[in-house]
């Protein structure tokens, strides 16, 4: 990756993301994990995910989605 790119905003539907899971529909999961690793997520996830989206909400329902589906990974 070149050292000098700008990462724009993204925005993300939470609703949707849960809907395309339910259908097995994984294409989204690619450029999220790609996205969070440029986002040094290893480092602070929660930090990397307010950058997705500027909304300390979104970050709780992410992670909140996120247990849902360790807990369950055929949701």
């Amino acid at each position: 990756m070149r050292p000098d790119p700008e990462v724009q905003g993204f925005r993300c539907n939470v609703d949707t993301r849960i809907n395309k899971q339910r259908a097995v529909q994984y294409d989204a999961i690619v450029g999220a994990a790609a996205y969070l690793k440029a986002m040094r997520a290893s480092k602070d996830l929660d930090k990397a995910i307010w950058h997705y989206n500027h909304s300390d909400k979104y970050v709780r329902a992410v992670r909140g989605l996120a247990a849902a589906i360790e807990r369950d990974p055929g949701m």
